[in-house]
């Protein structure tokens, strides 16, 4: 400490703008890695958003098919029934196209895929499913409530 009392003002000015500037470059280190950080998680949550979004258009899209199909089963137009199951076949392919892009946006994200995978399957079922009630209801077959309760029943 004496040291300190012994060398001149100058000297003392120096090291006193020297401890400011090194705090400062410390204080913006620290801020930069921290704003870096903050990018990269809104960038993970925009991402997020964007899957859930596309998530929650292909789950209307499939409440909008499970309408469709209700009400092609109340026509006894044929022509009318065709032209539901045209825009039914519309919105499948609006899902393809959908479940493409969420799997592309998975591709980096290992467990999020296996889970899509799951939901794949069962979106298969009931495609099937809904083919199945589709192919009934146009040969006019009494049997179609049988497969019915599974896609209207159970929730996506």
């Amino acid at each position: 400490m004496k040291n300190y009392f012994n060398i001149g003002s100058r000297a003392k000015i120096a090291i006193g703008f020297t401890v400011i500037l090194a705090s400062l470059a410390v204080i913006l280190a620290v801020s930069f890695i921290n704003i870096d950080r903050i990018y990269n998680i809104q960038h993970k949550l925009d991402h997020s958003l964007q899957v859930t979004n596309k998530m929650t258009q292909i789950e209307a899209q499939e409440n909008m098919m499970r309408s469709l199909i209700l009400e092609a089963m109340l026509y006894e137009d044929k022509e009318r029934q065709k032209l539901v199951f045209s825009k039914i076949e519309h919105l499948e392919n609006e899902i393809r196209v959908n479940l493409a892009q969420i799997e592309e946006d998975l591709v980096t994200i290992p467990n999020a895929a296996t889970l899509f995978d799951d939901v794949k399957r069962q979106m298969d079922e009931y495609r099937k499913n809904r083919n199945e009630q589709i192919a009934l209801i146009l040969e006019d077959n009494n049997s179609w409530p049988a497969n019915f309760p599974y896609n209207t029943d159970t929730a996506f």
